[in-house]
């Protein structure tokens, strides 16, 4: 268990426990969740000892998502990475910048890397 927390990775997001999980793996359990995931929306699911052990997570807990491929953030309910848009070229550069850069910082806050407002 303190291994899983101390470098959490997660195989995705279920609604059940699946079939073929092996111990050690985890997952993040979805909403409408069925079988001995019912009722455990947003907790991880780790699988030890041919058991499932579950972890309520707290605001700023963040988990490696292998399936993903990114990191996935805790704060009332999981969120993922968002895309940037790009600056292009031409007349309209530090307009797209200026947006971009917005992006940036509105993502950091609502990561809780920067202070809201």
């Amino acid at each position: 268990m303190a291994d899983a927390l101390l470098h959490p990775v997660v195989k995705g997001i279920v609604t059940a426990p699946p079939v073929e999980a092996s111990d050690g793996e985890a997952f993040i359990i979805a909403d409408n969740a069925t079988e001995a995931f019912a009722g455990r929306t947003g907790q991880i699911a780790l699988r030890q000892q041919e058991q499932w052990l579950f972890v309520t997570p707290a605001a700023g807990m963040r988990v490696f998502d292998s399936i993903l491929g990114a990191e996935r953030h805790y704060r009332d309910g999981w969120s993922t990475p968002v895309s940037l848009s790009t600056p292009g070229s031409g007349d309209t550069i530090d307009v797209e910048a200026r947006a971009v850069i917005d992006q940036i910082l509105n993502l950091m806050q609502g990561a809780g890397l920067l202070p809201s407002g």
